[in-house]
C-alpha cells in the first residue's frame, strides 16, 4: 500500500494546496535571505529565525538587533503569518470538502441500493471452461 495523501482531492484542490505549500516555503526562504543579508547571521541561523517568525513560534533565542532587521522582521511577521494562515485554511477547506463529497457519494449509493428489488448478489463465480474457450 502506497502513501498518497493528495489522491483523494480534486485537481484544482491539489493545485491550491501545492501553491499554498510553495508560498510558505518561499516566505521562509525569502526571510532567511533577508536575515542573512541584513543581520549577517549564518544561513542556518537565518533559516531558523525565518521559520520561527513565519510560523509565529518565536523561541526568543535569536532576534534581529538592527533597526533594519527589526523592520524586516515586522514585514515578515505580517506577510509570513498571513501566508501560513492562508495555507492552513486551504488545507482545512480541502479536507472538509473531501469529507463532504465522500458523504454525499455514500448517501447516493445507499439510496440507489434501496431502490433495488429482486436482485441477487453472486460471489465467487467464474466462467465455465466452455465459455472461456469460445471466441
Amino acid at each position: 500500500m502506497k502513501f498518497r495523501p493528495l489522491e483523494r482531492f480534486e485537481p484544482a484542490t491539489k493545485r491550491r494546496l501545492l501553491m499554498a505549500i510553495i508560498s510558505v516555503l518561499v516566505m521562509i526562504v525569502v526571510g532567511a535571505i533577508g536575515f542573512r543579508l541584513i543581520e549577517g547571521y549564518t544561513f542556518l541561523e537565518s533559516l531558523y529565525l525565518s521559520t520561527q517568525t513565519v510560523t509565529t513560534v518565536g523561541y526568543g533565542d535569536l532576534a534581529p538587533v538592527s533597526n533594519a532587521g527589526r523592520a524586516f522582521a515586522v514585514a515578515l511577521m505580517l506577510v509570513g503569518a498571513g501566508t501560513v494562515l492562508y495555507a492552513l485554511s486551504v488545507l482545512a477547506q480541502a479536507v472538509i470538502q473531501s469529507e463532504i463529497l465522500d458523504a454525499i457519494g455514500h448517501r447516493r449509493k445507499l439510496k440507489e441500493m434501496e431502490k433495488l428489488t429482486d436482485h441477487y448478489i453472486v460471489c465467487g463465480i467464474r466462467p465455465c471452461e466452455s465459455e472461456t474457450n469460445n471466441p
